[in-house]
């Protein structure tokens, strides 16, 4: 299914599933309209879209990734006296972006289910093969991620350092069951040989082994690293806070972070920074 145009509404207005696109002025003027219901599909909303629904008090946004808003889309619907929901993995996202930061408030999405269902597993993150594969324990669940990278940026002058590192957040939902906790990892590449970086035919030449660096509490899991490698991990000030030097494919370092905590990990000629949880 591709847009989305007016329909006829009471005070709620649902977004059909499999919806990708709001097009221009799809709700536009619809002053009844109080709360609005995005599916997870949507991926684009366009100009006015919204605009003008002025009795508009909440938003649902069920869409893990923030789908690309015009900024006129809310206009005159005075979106900083509603609150908007979003999946818990990417409220930070929604608040970064416009027009979404616009809202009074932005609340993670709360399941309607009873206080004693049982709760998903929480997912394990591996990569292999050009692959990230998410998995839980608990059977036929789905998985709602969010992957962001340090090298989508912009920025004014003539040199840009790539870190290729990508942080990654997962959770397991299934009908009937709680959320599980959120799993997180970060995925980066370390240079083979850096001399024989290169661009050829404008295809960028990294040879590389690809690390995941994943923690439970203060116990750090890196996995990827050449036997043989020395990995620091330090606290802001400098200070290490954990030494190991690799002996199998996946190596555990403990150190003394706390959750919430972020380390900055040294393997080899190369820092990366972790946020431990």
């Amino acid at each position: 299914m591709g847009g989305f145009r007016r329909p006829k509404l009471g005070g709620n207005a649902p977004i059909s599933p499999g919806v990708r696109i709001i097009k221009e002025n799809a709700f536009k003027g619809c002053t009844n309209i109080k709360s609005i219901d995005i599916g997870s599909t949507v991926t684009s909303i366009e100009s006015r879209a919204f605009s003008g629904t002025d009795k508009l008090t909440e938003v649902i946004c069920r869409a893990t990734t923030v789908p690309e808003t015009d900024r006129t889309a809310f206009e005159n619907s005075y979106p900083n006296y509603a609150t908007l929901h979003v999946p818990a993995i990417c409220q930070t996202a929604y608040k970064e972006a416009a027009p979404w930061a616009e809202f009074k408030e932005i609340v993670a999405i709360i399941q309607d289910i009873p206080d004693d269902a049982e709760q998903c597993a929480t997912p394990t993150i591996s990569y292999q093969n050009g692959k990230l594969t998410f998995e839980s324990i608990t059977e036929g669940v789905e998985y709602q991620y969010q992957i962001t990278d340090d090298d989508i940026k912009t920025g004014v002058g003539s040199e840009l350092s790539l870190n290729a590192t990508y942080h990654i957040s997962v959770y397991a939902t299934k009908n009937g069951y709680k959320n599980s906790d959120i799993a997180t990892a970060t995925l980066c590449w370390i240079d083979q040989k850096p001399a024989a970086e290169g661009i050829t035919d404008a295809v960028a030449n990294v040879p590389a082994n690809a690390v995941l660096i994943q923690s439970v509490g203060g116990i750090l899991s890196v996995s990827g690293v050449p036997v043989g490698t020395a990995i620091g991990v330090y606290d802001l000030s400098g200070k290490m806070t954990g030494y190991v030097k690799t002996t199998s494919k996946t190596t555990v370092i403990a150190t003394s972070l706390r959750s919430g905590e972020i380390g900055v990990l040294k393997i080899g000629d190369k820092s990366v920074k972790y946020m431990v949880q």
